[in-house]
């Protein structure tokens, strides 16, 4: 018995890592987010150049795979994937379409966010000047690079301490991710988006990235309190079908502890 309570321990500790968002914080992200627009139109068009069809889904996976990673390098969750191989990885299939489904709960209103943005301060020229080059070859192998690059290290860091992400480490990882682009992308379109930049148009596009990164830093920070539901049934479940392939008599016990505990309920 010992045994399945330490286990089942394990599992009540991966499921707290993985809360990583305070309710408050995705409160706040709800409360403040605009209606997205019902028509696209030139604004519109230049969030879904920033956040591409397809952005969401490598995007989730990049970070769950980097959240497990760093959930794996804590000392009993190392003992336990040595006990159960594969674990970890029980853990990331269980995760993955909560993961997806909260991408795509929240691309919508971060791309909203991102059209009031630019929609306030790019007058209509302005704004197609900044479509076509976002729309350009260069940026556009630019862009898939750098989210390619994403590995979110440092602010899956912040995570599983069970803090907000930090402007700093959000920042960190950005930067990370455009060298890693930056290295990869020829000098030929590495000039032409210098020059935008360096045009009235792309100068004032430019100006308004710390405003944008403001709003990066508030949907870093989300998660729904759906999602916070059901993250430990998940874990809790994922664990004691993993462990019930090789040790079933193991499995009911922990699952026996788990249904004591209110906490570690499962309902599956």
């Amino acid at each position: 018995m010992r045994k399945q309570r330490r286990i089942a321990a394990y599992a009540v500790a991966f499921a707290a890592m993985l809360d990583v968002a305070p309710a408050q914080a995705a409160q706040e992200a709800q409360n403040t987010t605009q209606a997205p627009t019902a028509q696209r139109d030139v604004w519109t068009d230049i969030t879904f150049e920033i956040i591409p069809e397809g952005w969401g889904e490598i995007t989730g996976q990049r970070m769950l795979g980097t959240l497990v990673e760093q959930l794996g390098k804590d000392p009993d969750m190392a003992d336990f994937e040595r006990e159960y191989p594969g674990v970890l990885d029980a853990f990331r299939e269980a995760l993955a379409p909560l993961m997806h489904s909260e991408v795509t709960k929240l691309t919508p209103l971060y791309r909203a966010d991102l059209d009031a943005l630019y929609r306030t301060n790019l007058d209509a020229i302005e704004a197609e000047q900044v479509l076509a080059f976002l729309r350009s070859s260069a940026f556009r192998n630019f862009r898939d690079k750098m989210i390619s690059a994403s590995d979110f290290h440092t602010t899956v860091r912040d995570a599983v301490k069970g803090r907000d992400i930090s402007q700093e480490a959000l920042a960190a990882d950005t930067r990370t991710a455009a060298l890693q682009a930056s290295l990869q992308t020829d000098s030929a379109d590495m000039k032409t988006m210098e020059a935008f930049l360096a045009s009235p148009a792309g100068m004032k596009f430019k100006a308004l990235n710390p405003e944008k990164f403001k709003i990066d830093h508030k949907w870093s920070n989300y998660l729904s309190p759906e999602a916070q539901a059901q993250i430990e049934p998940l874990v809790f479940q994922a664990m004691i079908d993993h462990v019930a392939k090789t040790d079933p008599e193991v499995a009911q016990a922990m699952a026996d502890e788990l249904f004591k505990n209110p906490k570690g309920k499962i309902t599956n």
